[in-house]
């Protein structure tokens, strides 16, 4: 008998984060909200490089070498926000299959604004009333000299 230790994933870099991006229906366990998802993925192919631009200015990833990490400040923000459908791509792909339905005429365009409406209502009323004290640090990592520049 041998023993086999599992491994964890590897860390992503900007060109699996992008994969990634592409194919998140993969990830997504409900069929209907995995096939929006399949034809679009997260963001656009135009967006998807500014989307992660946005991480790192906001101080959620670092980059070490070529593996992207969390930062303290991203780890906390996942850990804070405690509505389970915010953190995951099922919320992208039940917004495209809506949008698919918009777009053959199966649903109103007014439905769809006034259940994202609700939604945001709902979240920021749940925020607010939510009296567990929260605080996220933003930890900037100090920039690093580039080569040949003198200081």
């Amino acid at each position: 008998m041998t023993d086999k230790w599992t491994t964890p994933p590897k860390p992503y870099t900007e060109a699996t984060l992008l994969r990634a991006m592409e194919t998140a229906g993969k990830m997504v366990e409900d069929e209907e909200l995995r096939d929006a998802l399949k034809e679009n993925g997260i963001g656009r192919p135009s967006t998807r490089a500014a989307i992660i631009e946005t991480l790192f200015r906001r101080h959620y990833i670092r980059k070490e070498k070529k593996s992207l990490w969390a930062t303290p400040t991203g780890v906390e923000l996942i850990e804070i926000i405690h509505e389970e459908l915010l953190k995951s791509a099922e919320l992208t792909g039940l917004w495209e299959k809506k949008l698919r339905m918009i777009e053959r005429k199966e649903y109103l365009a007014q439905t769809f604004l006034e259940e994202l409406k609700q939604m945001v209502t709902d979240i920021v009323s749940a925020v607010l009333n939510d009296k567990n004290p929260r605080q996220i640090s933003v930890s900037v990592e100090p920039a690093k000299s580039k080569k040949g520049n003198k200081k």
